[in-house]
């Protein structure tokens, strides 16, 4: 289970496209790789709590949860409307509807009998899978802002 958490705290790190191995361009500029080892590693650590928190129903932290991927789901939508690729936009409508449709499942309203172990699995692997996903349209916006040669 050691070996587990561990793939998935360094994964999306191994999966960034870096010319220098010590170095992590983002944002068109150069991060460390122990800096955004500590990034990941934070995000890590929130996409952890929260699911944690959206498998305690007596906490009432599954209400706090939907709460959170609704603004993410706002969120998503809105910064569709501001991007100029058409598969940004689209990718970001997707990441929307996936937040809105992680809020919904956190408020119970579909009613799946899910343990709360599945429920804290849903939730972090859906938490990871949308926003890397986001991180990687933003990436779609750097490759087409560079000068072609």
């Amino acid at each position: 289970m050691k070996h587990l958490w561990l793939i998935l705290y360094l994964l999306p790190l191994l999966a960034q496209n870096s010319s220098s191995p010590s170095k992590v361009i983002q944002q068109n500029k150069e991060v460390t790789l122990i800096q955004e080892a500590g990034y990941i590693l934070a995000m890590q650590t929130v996409f952890i709590g929260t699911s944690i928190l959206s498998s305690k129903k007596k906490l009432y932290g599954h209400v706090l949860v939907s709460g959170f991927d609704l603004f993410m789901s706002v969120a998503g939508i809105k910064n569709a409307s501001n991007k100029q690729l058409e598969i940004q936009r689209n990718g970001y409508y997707l990441l929307g509807l996936g937040f809105l449709s992680k809020s919904i499942y956190n408020t119970g309203l579909i009613n799946l009998n899910h343990s709360s172990k599945t429920k804290f699995w849903i939730n972090y692997i859906s938490f990871n899978i949308l926003v890397y996903s986001g991180y990687y349209l933003d990436s779609l916006d750097d490759e087409n802002s560079k000068p072609k040669s």
